[in-house]
């Protein structure tokens, strides 16, 4: 994703996270034990952020957009491959992430509305919060939990005004050591294919 056409959706993404914490921390109401957890998190930030690369497989609704041509098909120059969508939905993208990696395993669709947006992280930081103060000997698992949704579900938000492209996204995660193995394993495995035909 650090190479995306567009990085400030993770910006955005991180916006609509920051607004939700700020509101509920704001709360009087919230016991001690929610409030350090999440104050705990809000102060920490995403911690796989930089630890792991992140890769996208993006599809369309739209078959014929002008800014697909525009901003992706070299000025017009490209093509435009189609997927049978009521398919694509059911298909298991890999049957397990790679080694060290975590990832979705079918598409999701792409969340436009600002209100699903705010909606969905809020639930989520409620939803981990109430977990972490009924086991608070659990909180720091659960604190995991939450950034690993959170900085899952980020790659799903974008700004309202992208809303016409109707994105679906397959993503993967993997630790920056796995994926430098990966690579190196990768290249041993295409010279060895080069070299024996």
């Amino acid at each position: 994703m650090r190479y995306a056409n567009d990085t400030s959706e993770l910006v955005y993404a991180d916006q609509v996270v920051k607004d939700e914490l700020d509101c509920l921390l704001r709360h009087r109401s919230i016991s001690l034990v929610v409030r350090r957890f999440l104050s705990d998190y809000s102060s920490r930030g995403n911690i796989f952020s930089g630890r792991y690369q992140v890769f996208a497989f993006c599809v369309c609704e739209a078959f014929d957009r002008l800014s697909q041509w525009r901003e992706y098909a070299a000025k017009g120059a490209g093509y435009a491959i189609g997927f049978a969508s009521d398919e694509m939905t059911q298909v298991r993208l890999v049957d397990d992430p790679p080694e060290g990696g975590v990832g979705h395993r079918t598409f999701q669709k792409v969340i436009y509305e600002p209100g699903a947006q705010h909606d969905l992280v809020r639930r989520i930081l409620v939803g981990c919060a109430t977990v972490a103060e009924r086991y608070p000997d659990q909180s720091g698992r659960v604190w995991l939990r939450l950034n690993m949704l959170l900085s899952h579900f980020r790659l799903f938000i974008k700004d309202f005004g992208f809303h016409e492209e109707n994105e679906w996204r397959a993503i993967a995660a993997i630790h920056e050591d796995k994926a430098r193995q990966s690579s190196a394993g990768w290249i041993r495995k295409v010279k060895r294919f080069r070299t024996s035909n």
